[in-house]
């Protein structure tokens, strides 16, 4: 399954905050973000949540959808 990520850069423009502010909501977990080669990256579906919109679906091709809530079958 692949993810979309967004860089903290990116995360501010979106949010139309500062990037200090972005790493302050990392650091204080109110925003979920992995680490890649030491580099913060914020996946599609944590910046959704964090802004309070439905997660989209991804279909995968073993016949599931997947979300941040679950995984159901598809008809």
């Amino acid at each position: 399954m692949t993810y979309l990520t967004h860089t903290p850069d990116e995360v501010a423009d979106t949010l139309k905050v500062h990037v200090s502010t972005v790493y302050r909501l990392i650091d204080d977990d109110k925003l979920d973000a992995i680490s890649v080669r030491s580099r913060w990256r914020i996946t599609d579906e944590s910046l959704r949540r964090f802004m309070g919109l439905a997660p989209m679906a991804l279909m995968e091709d073993d016949g599931h959808t997947y979300s941040v809530t679950g995984c159901e079958e598809r008809s």
